[in-house]
């Protein structure tokens, strides 16, 4: 891959090129490379042990799992275990994300903060988390322990940040390579991300796993519409 580095370039033309899925060799999943070949999947879920199945019952009829209704709290999670399979770490950093902007924007105690906002949607922000705190919400569940309730206070909304708006270059401003000296004299390096990692996407997945579980366990109410 060319390197430009720093500086500015033109674009100089468009190209329309044909393209044949049948002899793009990644969707080969026999091939060891391929992002669906069989044990590339499973080594991605080595660290995946549990799923969630949250039951959801209105004043009439019977309780249902709520991945059957429009709300997407459980649907979105579950579509970033499915890229996580695949290796697509950062759309499965962004998908568990949702999840949790999902919880924010049905949880009744969440309503009026909801309709305050200019498009009636509560975005994943820190301002956000911490009115969502407030109202009894667990999201401490979702934060470092060092962690506070301020602006680029917080990994799990900054991650989804730079993902969802493109930022590759801060995302890779958060995570820098360093080498330094430990107190044993021996050398250290630490390898910087330019984007997420496996192990950023297992950790925003369980984070919102944890995160879910312990606001199913207060049975808050939903709005559906």
């Amino acid at each position: 891959m060319t390197n430009f580095g720093t500086g500015t370039c033109k674009v100089t033309e468009i190209q329309i090129v044909p393209y044949d899925i049948n002899q793009n060799p990644n969707i080969k999943a026999e091939n060891k490379w391929s992002p669906y070949n069989y044990q590339n999947i499973v080594n991605n879920f080595d660290q995946i042990k549990e799923t969630i199945v949250v039951m959801v019952k209105k004043d009439e009829g019977f309780p249902v799992p709520e991945i059957m209704l429009d709300t997407h709290i459980t649907r979105s999670w579950f579509s970033a275990l499915d890229c996580l399979a695949v290796g697509l770490y950062d759309p499965s950093v962004l998908m568990a994300s949702i999840s949790v902007e999902s919880v924010l924007n049905h949880d009744i105690r969440l309503e009026k903060l909801r309709q305050m906002q200019r498009y009636e949607r509560i975005d994943l922000n820190w301002k956000n988390l911490a009115s969502a705190f407030y109202e009894g919400l667990p999201v401490r569940m979702l934060m470092n322990s060092d962690e506070k309730f301020e602006k680029h206070g917080i990994e799990f909304i900054e991650r989804r940040n730079k993902v969802a708006h493109g930022d590759i270059e801060g995302y890779s401003n958060m995570y820098p390579l360093t080498f330094q000296k430990s107190v044993f004299q021996n050398d250290t390096f630490q390898v910087g991300h330019s984007r997420p990692s496996k192990e950023h996407a297992i950790d925003q997945i369980n984070k919102t796993k944890n995160f879910i579980v312990e606001w199913a366990k207060s049975s808050p109410m939903l709005r559906l519409h």
